[in-house]
């Protein structure tokens, strides 16, 4: 039922209270005419039966069959925190020359609202480039990721990706410049490599679209994606393993070789370490009176102690 229209002044809609039924307050909306209406709400009533009460201006208006209203905002006299009757009364005569226009008031604001907040994350992604995002991620990522993976991610990032769109925003990055990264990978048959790549900046992606950091699709899919834009690799001609009759002049041979290299390469091969396990080895994981070496979960790529002679 539409609310009667009243004769309101100022006055009025600061006495205005919520209606009374069997005692308790009730919400109850009064029109001012042209649209304008006063809603009057009670707050939850307590145990002495006080309550509070907060007045909200609505605008009421028909289009294309349809009656809707529009929030203009609390009643305030002082025009402070919100409106008063003749700031209000100006508000809906101009929300009423826009429903004249055919225009919703509330879907423009709806389109002005979608407006601020493109271009809030325009402002957020400017100047975020694809290495700052990555490194965020890593970051991010890290206290789960054991030392090598981290190290991996980096190393892989720097050598690899960042010469190439590390200093593009990384909303504006697309296919063809992820592309860029692979296609040299791809060259000279690299290509588990570039796939690892692929995986890694799929996941950076990701990540920049749900930190709002990037609005448009994930450049990076490779099924269906990227994959159509590469050959095939060629496959890889296994490297021919050294026949174990041959090892005691190997390793006599390796012995004699000076440098670092040499001494990480035969600890590999006595120990039947990964490599980064050996090449991060530390005298304190080394225990020469108990001849065995133990290496520290962070280290791990499973994430478990390890511990061998």
């Amino acid at each position: 039922m539409a609310a009667p229209t009243l004769p309101l002044t100022q006055a009025d809609c600061e006495q205005a209270a919520p209606r009374m039924v069997d005692g308790k307050p009730k919400p109850r909306v009064l029109s001012l005419g042209d649209g304008l209406l006063l809603q009057v709400a009670p707050s939850t009533v307590d145990a002495k039966g006080d309550y509070s009460t907060s007045k909200q201006w609505l605008y009421r208006y028909s289009l294309d069959g349809h009656e809707r209203r529009y929030g203009l905002g609390p009643f305030d006299p002082a025009n402070k925190a919100g409106m008063n009757l003749d700031r209000a009364r100006i508000k809906a005569m101009l929300l009423r020359e826009q429903v004249a226009q055919g225009i919703d008031p509330l879907e423009r604001k709806h389109e002005q609202r979608e407006e601020r907040e493109r271009k809030r994350l325009a402002r957020r992604t400017t100047g975020k480039t694809l290495q700052e995002v990555a490194e965020e991620f890593i970051a991010m990522q890290a206290p789960r990721w054991s030392t090598g993976v981290t190290d991996q991610w980096r190393d892989t990032m720097k050598r690899l990706v960042y010469p190439f769109i590390g200093k593009i925003p990384v909303a504006q990055v697309t296919d063809e410049d992820v592309l860029r990264v692979l296609e040299p990978l791809w060259a000279r048959n690299a290509t588990n490599t570039g796939r690892e790549i692929c995986k890694y900046l799929y996941r950076i992606f990701g990540y920049a679209i749900a930190r709002k950091y990037r609005t448009l699709a994930n450049p990076a899919v490779w099924k269906n994606g990227l994959e159509h834009a590469l050959a095939k690799p060629r496959k890889a001609e296994p490297r021919p393993a050294l026949d174990y009759r041959h090892m005691p002049a190997f390793m006599a041979k390796l012995r004699q070789e000076p440098g670092d290299n040499a001494r990480c390469l035969e600890f590999v091969i006595l120990t039947g370490v990964r490599s980064n396990e050996a090449r991060e080895a530390t005298w304190g994981e080394i225990d020469l009176a108990e001849r065995t070496r133990t290496i520290p979960k962070k280290r791990m790529k499973m994430r478990g102690i390890i511990r061998y002679p």
